[in-house]
């Protein structure tokens, strides 16, 4: 799970730009231009110094949130997470799931922001086919003690009402939807959909900066 970890404490801050560009009408940009664009301004706004626990915090994150909401496509994440096992779910049980890979998705993001290493975003590449585009980036990362790491994150978006959204994201050709799918597998397969619900629920109560369940 090393890679989703570092997608999210390295990279995510493109999940949060996005939101803030769609707001504003960008959806006639392409999916790089948005991306680049709205990279700024979610900077300026984790810039923003707040203490933990404090209300300036809290309402940071507030904001943060309702910025990932408009820039994931949590539905189709949500379906792709769970494979074939979706189908076998009934409408009750995916509205369900739905909500809580939500919030799931919400705490680790925040968890991983709040501990954000600096980083340099190189945008190398952008692929457009029809509804469907691939932004490829390279990330620079340095951490605390001034150690660099490099890693290659692709972006794929779907555009749907005029807006390019997110749908997966791969670091080092590590799909993120393909890490959760293998885990809620697995989860499902040895003790149930139930089981998978209970822990995915316990984790975002715990407010865990963990990908994995």
């Amino acid at each position: 799970m090393r890679s989703a970890r570092l997608l999210l404490a390295a990279c995510g801050v493109i999940f949060l730009a996005g939101g803030a560009a769609a707001a504003a009408g960008a959806g006639a940009e392409g999916p790089m231009a948005m991306l680049k664009k709205t990279n700024d301004k979610i900077t300026k706004l984790l810039d923003q110094k707040a203490a933990a626990g404090s209300a300036a915090e809290k309402q940071r994150d507030e904001k943060i949130t309702k910025i990932i909401d408009a820039m994931l496509d949590f539905d189709s994440i949500a379906k792709s997470a769970l494979g074939k096992n979706w189908g076998e779910r009934t409408d009750a049980e995916r509205k369900e799931f739905v909500t809580v890979f939500r919030k799931l998705i919400q705490k680790n993001y925040l968890k991983q922001i709040h501990d954000k290493a600096d980083y340099v975003m190189a945008y190398d590449k952008e692929t457009i086919d029809g509804e469907k585009a691939v932004v490829e980036t390279t990330v620079t990362a340095s951490s605390k003690s001034g150690e660099e790491a490099q890693t290659a994150v692709v972006y794929k978006l779907r555009k749907a009402k005029g807006k390019w959204a997110v749908t997966d994201i791969e670091t080092d050709e590590v799909s993120l939807v393909q890490n959760y799918r293998s885990q809620f597998n697995k989860i499902i397969t040895k003790d149930g959909f139930p089981a998978l619900l209970e822990k995915m629920k316990k984790k975002v109560a715990e407010g865990s900066g963990e990908t994995g369940i």
